[in-house]
Parts: structure tokens; C-alpha cells; sequence
């Protein structure tokens, strides 16, 4: 039974989450992963910690890194990879993103910030609260995504 951030797993070489009744389940092959992450996206009252996977073809999935199973898939995928993923961002309280995996990207960021070129008032006060921003990959990921397939 998912608890109510979902559940991930790895079967066989394919990466399965189920969500909570809210929101969709994925899979995706393990293979067709060139970049792993995690991220934090904190709001007014519940912060969101999550795993990213970007694809072949530019891909994303996302799953809750409070996911049953979390922790015993992050150990099986490192194993599978070559690579330890370990979080470091469970603690953070603002914004924050880093690349896991692959391992010449270990630490890099995931996302850039992108300027909104005409914010309401309500976004720009949003922005100075909790520092809104428009999530656009970074140039590490894009050159991960775009670059040779080679795995």
C-alpha cells in the first residue's frame, strides 16, 4: 500500500513509481536515465523534496523523496549505477536542487533561474516571499540531455 507521497521501486531495470490517489504513477527504463536528481520547492505551508529523473528525448519524471521505498531504491539504483545518490537536501527550507547522478555532474545544479519578463503583483510578492522561479534546466542538464548516449 503507497503512503501518501507514493511508492518507488526498481523492477527489474525499470524504475515504477506510484503516486498517491492525486496524482499519476510513471515507469521508465532505467537505461533511457541520463540524469538523476533531487530537489526541494518549499511553499506556505508544506515543502515539496523530490527525486528527478531527466530521459532520453528530454524527458522528466519526479518522484517524492518521502516515498515508501525510498531509501532501499536510492541504495539498489547506486548499486546498479556504479555511483552512491545520497540526499543532502532533506534539510533544506528554501529552494534548492543538485545533480546525483551522473557522476562528473555530482553537485551541479538542476535548474537556472529565469527571470519572469512581466510578473503581477501578486507573482512579484510571491517572488520576494519565497522565491518563485521559473524552472528551466540548467546548462549541466542540457548538455547531459542533448549530449552523446553512450551507457
Amino acid at each position: 500500500m503507497p503512503s501518501d507521497s507514493g511508492t518507488i521501486w526498481l523492477l527489474g531495470d525499470v524504475i515504477r513509481y506510484e503516486a498517491s490517489t492525486e496524482l499519476p504513477g510513471w515507469e521508465v527504463p532505467l537505461a533511457d536515465v541520463l540524469v538523476i536528481g533531487e530537489c526541494t520547492r518549499p511553499g506556505p505551508s508544506v515543502r515539496d523534496f523530490v527525486l528527478c529523473f531527466g530521459t532520453r528525448g528530454g524527458g522528466w519524471h519526479e518522484a517524492s523523496c518521502y516515498a515508501a521505498g525510498c531509501d532501499d531504491f536510492l541504495r539498489l539504483v547506486s548499486s546498479r549505477l556504479g555511483s552512491q545518490l545520497t540526499h543532502q537536501l532533506q534539510l533544506t527550507f528554501d529552494f534548492a536542487d543538485r545533480i546525483l547522478w551522473p557522476p562528473e555532474a555530482v553537485g551541479h545544479p538542476l535548474f537556472k533561474l529565469v527571470p519572469d519578463p512581466d510578473p503581477t503583483m501578486g507573482k512579484r510578492l510571491v517572488s520576494l516571499r519565497w522565491r518563485v522561479r521559473k524552472e528551466v534546466f540548467s546548462d549541466e542538464v542540457m548538455a547531459i540531455l542533448n549530449g552523446p548516449t553512450t551507457k
